[in-house]
């Protein structure tokens, strides 16, 4: 038994494949979606989105969003998503770079909470670039 799993962002379906689990980052911390898994919508926090179809596990960045479950079927409605294999890593180390500097000059409460939203967002991005790069040694 496998689950249907698509990802949408604002411009496109990412993804849409069948799957024989998803590990999704929620509001609760981590949860794994198996086949039959009970109804449930949740939302998404920026985070590593893992997928397992036969031998191969697959990551995504995740940047927020919900994810509406059903037995057989797992859609992701995600704020911004991205694949392991299109993350640059290089820009992704130095964009956490640029916000740790620009954290410390930032000087009202909106600026400095955009700047932590794009901390976390890179940092993700990281964290699944390095995590493939690790994968595929």
């Amino acid at each position: 038994m496998k689950i249907e799993l698509s990802i949408i962002t604002p411009e496109k379906e990412l993804l849409k494949e069948q799957v024989d689990w998803v590990s999704l980052p929620t509001e609760a911390g981590v949860i794994t979606v198996l086949p039959h898994h009970i109804a449930l919508i949740t939302a998404l926090v920026p985070g590593e989105l893992e997928l397992h179809t036969g031998t191969t596990d697959r990551h995504l960045a995740i940047h927020g969003g919900f994810a509406d479950i059903d037995g057989t079927r797992v859609r992701v409605l995600a704020d911004a998503a991205e694949l392991a294999e299109e993350i640059d890593e290089r820009r992704a180390q130095e964009a956490v770079e640029r916000a740790q500097k620009a954290k410390d000059a930032a000087s009202g409460h909106e600026e400095q909470a955009a700047i932590i939203a794009s901390l976390e967002r890179n940092l993700v991005r990281l964290h699944v670039a390095k995590r493939r790069r690790r994968q595929t040694r």
